[in-house]
């Protein structure tokens, strides 16, 4: 994750975390270059608790991107 991340801006960042969340999660999900080689763990999907784990560090990317900078 940390990989795919670096340079991106957080509207991209965004863009991406909600991209491998529905990959994981939708029944047909649309090819996404952006992931690019993250598409391999389209099979994730296929086990609800490994879709878990596989979620876990871009679901606190998600909670981060949405809360904004502390002061």
């Amino acid at each position: 994750m940390t990989q795919k991340l670096g340079g991106l801006t957080l509207e991209e960042a965004g863009s991406l975390r909600s991209g491998f969340q529905e990959l994981l999660t939708a029944e047909e999900a649309a090819s996404n270059p952006l992931l690019g080689e993250l598409q391999v763990l389209r099979g994730v999907r296929d086990y609800p608790l490994r879709v878990k784990c596989a979620m876990l560090a871009w679901r606190i990317l998600g909670q981060a991107l949405t809360a904004g900078p502390t002061n």
